[in-house]
């Protein structure tokens, strides 16, 4: 598996709630688009699958790159540099 998300959240301080609940499996020969209006939370997901934003601390969320675990529940991992290297992220 490419990329595995369970159980993803995320409010900001001003409580806007910008994820919730995300389950999302892509596996390594698949090709996705991620399309949605301004302020629907694509940025947020993609800097949280890179180890730039911690998710909210819920109870069994995951993010898995590559069967490597990114951050799980809200707390990014300690080898997070060596799995950013297998990430290509092109900002805004």
């Amino acid at each position: 598996m490419a990329l595995k998300i369970e159980k993803l959240n995320k409010h900001f301080a001003n409580g806007k709630h910008a994820l919730r609940n995300i389950n999302l499996d892509i596996g390594d020969s698949e090709m996705v688009a991620l399309i949605g209006a301004s302020g629907s939370g694509k940025s947020t997901l993609l800097r949280m699958v890179a180890g730039l934003l911690e998710a909210d601390a819920t109870p069994g969320s995951l993010i898995e790159v590559n069967g490597l675990c990114v951050q799980r529940g809200g707390r990014i991992a300690s080898d997070v540099r060596s799995i950013r290297s297998q990430v290509g992220f092109v900002f805004q």
